[in-house]
Order: C-alpha cells, then structure tokens, then sequence
C-alpha cells in the first residue's frame, strides 16, 4: 500500500516520507511544515493546534472537528 506514494513523492525536495517518529520529533517537524497529509488521527489533532493544515488521507475520522 505503501509502495505507489513511495513512488510518486520520494525524491521531492519538498516533501518528506518519515517513518513513526518521537513525540519531540514529530512537533519539530510539525513546526517545520506547511501542509500535513496523515491518516493518523493523532496528528489531526496535533497539526491544526500548532496552526499547521491538515489533510485527512480517510474517508472518514472519529475526529471530524480538526
């Protein structure tokens, strides 16, 4: 499942493929963002507390309000 967005954005100096990271991490990266594209609901979360837009890679979230 992974293999066809491994495929069209990898290589993009823009975008950044990133493996579960540590909380301290993620909210360093988060900061560093202009766009989140997740299916984690977590960073739905996270992403729009910071300010930073989220897209939801779901048909549908138990959390519809981020």
């Amino acid at each position: 499942m992974l293999e066809p967005v491994r495929t069209h954005l990898s290589g993009h100096d823009r975008i950044r493929l990133v493996a579960p990271m540590a909380y301290p991490d993620l909210v360093r990266a988060l900061h560093e963002s202009y766009l989140v594209l997740t299916d984690s609901g977590g960073i739905q979360e996270e992403a729009p507390a910071l300010g930073i837009p989220v897209l939801v890679m779901r048909t549908t979230t138990e959390r519809p309000r981020a």
